[in-house]
């Protein structure tokens, strides 16, 4: 076959790694090499939220890299190197695994390496600073320095944007938003964690389709994606999209004003811009953040026009976890094998209308320890020259937080890790697979829909 007739494909693959987020890229020059052309990781979550494994995303990773080769008779050492290792931003469950890639067991004969890692968003702690440059020293090919730092304002979707990593001319990933600006909407707004509000957002896309990476976006950071779909420069075409924030309504609910009184307007014009045709929300089993809603899922659900093979999801109505049957393309990485309550028993009354009473508030909790949750007044948040800067919050001392305790409750049997995995091609094809917990091999992925 010609060089030119080879159909290229993008496998995204979202990880089951307990309350946190963890996804695996693969790009292939010619769909059907077994080696991928290229590889990379966007976030290495690490999760105390939560009382499943969050290390198995990682030996997954070692284990898929490890089949990609024929280590058993190979005479030498192979060389395996990771195009890039991108975090999201400064919370742990985005990050906390980054010792892992580079310590966990892996075969002697399998050598990783990795070409460059970018960080990304504000408001990191000098511990994580440390354990990103750490995993830079530890896996960069040479002396080079590979460590890249991404705490301005960027977007590569205008038109002097430099994508992120073109894999090919078809095959581009790049950052739809990283450290939006800060934005004064209301003077008493419930305003999200620095770290969360300025995360990076990243797309693939393959041959006018894409895959929307959101890290810990809030309203904040949706605000922004939706300036640049009022530009006309927004991803077009969204095959699939990570639900923003492990499927969090808190963070999701901007101020109000006298013109938008609906606390979810930016989120809801985030989800029409979008409009992605698939959902998955990476979250832990028994969370104390109760991730995902049903809420922030079905707001999403109202555009998923395909349909899946019916399965079950674990997300939370509210406070409490319950099993919904799904037939739409809407999934979570926790997954329930017993036969589900009907969809109809765990849909709240409320529709998609949800405007949360601020007594309930600090009932819904988020997965920073350092949000304050309430209302805070927000003081003169502006773009200084050069770079970024928040301005000033309530003058009042914050209330010391204790930390609700995960309950280690015994995963019940009937309990499954979804990793998804979705793929686009350079011929216009696309199709959906689940890896069950612990499967690596293509010849064991279960196909959901094909087109």
């Amino acid at each position: 076959m010609a060089d030119d007739k080879k159909i290229e494909a993008l496998r995204v693959f979202v990880l089951a790694c307990g309350q946190a987020n963890t996804n695996w890229i693969e790009y292939y020059a010619d769909k059907t090499s077994k080696v991928p052309t290229a590889t990379a990781i966007f976030d290495l979550g690490k999760s105390g939220k939560s009382n499943d494994g969050d290390d198995q995303a990682v030996k997954w990773i070692l284990a898929r890299i490890a089949g990609f080769y024929d280590l058993a008779k190979a005479d030498r050492v192979i060389t395996h190197t990771i195009e890039f290792v991108a975090f999201s931003h400064a919370d742990e469950d985005h990050w906390g695994r980054c010792e892992d890639l580079y310590t966990l067991p892996r075969p002697a004969k399998l050598k990783i390496e990795v070409n460059s890692v970018y960080r990304g968003g504000m408001a990191w702690k000098s511990g994580a600073k440390a354990a990103v440059r750490k995993l830079a020293d530890a896996m960069k090919p040479s002396d080079a320095k590979i460590l890249k730092v991404i705490e301005k304002y960027r977007s590569d979707l205008k038109s002097d944007g430099t994508p992120l990593h073109p894999f090919s001319e078809k095959c581009l990933c790049r950052v739809v938003i990283a450290n939006a600006d800060p934005v004064k909407l209301a003077t008493k707004p419930l305003y999200p964690s620095k770290a969360n509000a300025s995360s990076m957002v990243l797309v693939f896309e393959m041959n006018g389709k894409s895959i929307m990476l959101t890290g810990d976006a809030t309203w904040v950071t949706m605000h922004g994606i939706n300036a640049l779909y009022g530009a006309g420069v927004g991803p077009a075409d969204c095959y699939a999209m990570t639900l923003p924030h492990h499927g969090a309504i808190n963070t999701s609910r901007n101020p109000t004003n006298k013109k938008e009184t609906d606390d979810t307007w930016i989120f809801k014009k985030f989800a029409k811009n979008v409009a992605p045709k698939r959902i998955v929300a990476s979250a832990g089993y028994n969370n104390t953040h109760k991730h995902p809603q049903i809420k922030a899922m079905e707001l999403f659900e109202t555009g998923l026009t395909t349909k899946s093979v019916d399965h079950n999801n674990i997300v939370y109505n509210g406070g409490d976890p319950v099993s919904q049957q799904r037939d739409v393309h809407s999934w979570t990485t926790m997954g329930d094998n017993s036969k589900p309550v009907t969809a109809d028993s765990t849909k709240s009354d409320a529709g998609i209308t949800y405007l949360i009473p601020d007594a309930e508030v600090a009932a819904i909790v988020d997965d920073d320890d350092d949000l304050v949750l309430g209302r805070q007044r927000l003081l003169g948040a502006k773009r200084k020259r050069g770079g970024a800067s928040w301005g000033g919050t309530s003058k009042k001392k914050k209330k010391k937080r204790t930390a609700e305790p995960v309950v280690r409750t015994p995963l019940p049997d009937n309990f499954r890790h979804n990793n998804i995995e979705y793929l686009l091609t350079s011929a216009g094809r696309a199709s959906v697979r689940i890896f069950p917990a612990g499967v690596t091999d293509d010849a064991q992925a279960i196909p959901v829909e094909q087109e």
